[in-house]
């Protein structure tokens, strides 16, 4: 689809066919974002994104020695996890001071940083690459700014994604990082609908309309705009920014809302024996985000978290579960067993 008229309710396409419609649900995805990185262009450097993408980066993974990975969020881990695995040297170049910083706090990911580094990673936070030049051997030759030039065999690229609307009208369509949505998944035309990484839709917790480009996102977003597409009249709790990771001997998950605000405090809980962080974002007492870094069985039972966010409810002895890490009050309360499976069967 290369253009639409919205008025006439039509989409019109490369091929200079016409498609009428009656009803449009836009669910176009995303595309990776290209850092304006002087060489970063080069046809050989991946941006992990697709089948193809994956298929040449494998490749590689068996020739190369010296892996660099712009992006410091989670994708990047675990392809440098991936990459350390098949003893690989592997350098990660992150332009904000942290790394992963969508999802964590700035504890949790000098946790995480500290883990990394002990794996021999060379881990470069705030730091802005000037260009990248392609040797005659096939190496490149990467010069950061304000220090020492170093060369690496091969480049992979992951720093977020921009949804796609280049062909939407959006002279007619509101747009703003996305596809503006209500909790139907309808934007400003009533026969008009989008979900996925394109649409901007509602959060659980209530803040402004936001992009989550995550597939369990998407998976929501389109039951409820079909739902809707149908006849029937459903509404969207709002969408919750799960994600869970783990590399580096280490188990990362967070959830909702992760920043404090004017009427947003947190509840901190941190085990050195353990490696086990916890925090909560609390809303007048009602959770509405969390982090944890932690073992898979520490982790485990985090996910629970999003019922009481989805449901408004504030938690109960929530002391006692952060420094329990969870999984032994879930274990024993049958109460919240039941709570889970009713965010299970919805």
């Amino acid at each position: 689809v290369v253009d639409m008229n919205i008025s006439q309710k039509e989409l019109y396409l490369d091929s200079g066919e016409r498609i009428p419609f009656d009803k449009l649900l836009i669910s176009s995805g995303s595309s990776p974002v290209k850092p304006q990185i002087p060489g970063l262009e080069d046809e050989d450097i991946g941006h992990l994104w697709t089948i193809e993408d994956a298929e040449r980066i494998n490749k590689h993974f068996r020739e190369k020695k010296h892996l660099l990975i712009v992006g410091g969020g989670f994708i990047s881990l675990m392809l440098a996890w991936v990459a350390l695995q098949r003893e690989m040297k592997v350098t990660v170049v992150e332009l904000l001071t942290q790394i992963m910083p969508q999802v964590l706090d700035n504890k949790a990911a000098e946790l995480l940083e500290t883990e990394i580094r002990k794996t021999g990673t060379r881990l470069m936070t705030g730091t802005a690459i000037e260009k990248i030049e392609r040797t005659q051997k096939g190496h490149y030759d990467v010069f950061p700014a304000n220090q020492s030039s170093f060369c690496v065999d091969m480049i992979a690229v992951a720093v977020g994604v921009v949804p796609n609307v280049g062909f939407v009208d959006t002279n007619r369509i509101k747009t703003d990082k996305g596809i503006l949505v209500n909790e139907r998944m309808q934007t400003n035309i009533p026969d008009v609908y989008a979900a996925g990484d394109v649409a901007q839709g509602p959060t659980a917790w209530g803040d402004p309309p936001t992009v989550h480009p995550l597939w369990t996102t998407a998976v929501e977003h389109g039951k409820i705009a079909g739902a809707n597409m149908a006849g029937k009249d459903v509404c969207y709790q709002g969408s919750l920014g799960t994600n869970v990771s783990e590399f580096f001997h280490m188990t990362v998950a967070s959830i909702g809302k992760l920043q404090k605000s004017s009427d947003v405090t947190e509840k901190e809980y941190f085990d050195s024996q353990r490696k086990l962080y916890t925090k909560i974002f609390l809303k007048e007492n009602t959770p509405v985000g969390g982090i944890m870094l932690g073992s898979p069985e520490d982790v485990a039972s985090f996910g629970i978290l999003g019922s009481y966010i989805l449901k408004k409810k504030a938690i109960p002895n929530l002391e006692t579960m952060m420094v329990q890490a969870f999984r032994p009050m879930w274990a024993s309360s049958q109460q919240h067993v039941s709570i889970f499976s009713l965010k299970s069967d919805a």
